[in-house]
């Protein structure tokens, strides 16, 4: 019986010691960071805290060319647009068209008092229209 015990604190031993070299021995791993493109071509859509959706580009030549087609009235003095989650299909096409771009970027932008609801309907719409690569970045 003394030996069966003692045969059982051996193994003990073994395994917690064992377990203790092996938690000792953290891989030394780099981290990568991912650094995001440049925005100044992209399509900013912004959705402010009462839930309405603005549209910003800020490349000024692309700016001047998109408020002449999309014949859109200018929201603000920093050039952005209020539009309905129904004009985003068209307000997109426009902007493709003056870019000649391939590579559509769009940026979702919101405050962080935003609540989510306006920000998953954007995302279901971009969607809807065939867009399912998008930044989402929130201010401070």
């Amino acid at each position: 019986m003394n030996k069966e015990f003692n045969l059982c604190k051996v193994i003990y031993l073994l395994i917690i010691s064992s377990l203790l070299c092996s938690c000792s021995k953290v891989k030394n791993e780099s981290v990568k960071v991912i650094q995001t493109d440049s925005f100044s071509n992209a399509l900013v859509i912004k959705v402010n805290k009462i839930g309405k959706y603005c549209i910003y580009i800020p490349s000024d030549t692309i700016r001047s060319k998109f408020a002449k087609l999309a014949d859109l009235k200018a929201a603000s003095e920093d050039s952005t647009w209020e539009i309905n989650l129904s004009e985003i299909s068209n307000t997109i096409a426009t902007y493709k068209e003056i870019t000649k771009s391939k590579d559509l970027k769009i940026k979702i932008e919101s405050d962080r008092d935003v609540e989510y609801p306006p920000i998953k309907n954007l995302m279901r719409c971009l969607q809807d229209a065939g867009y399912t690569r998008y930044y989402l970045t929130t201010k401070p």
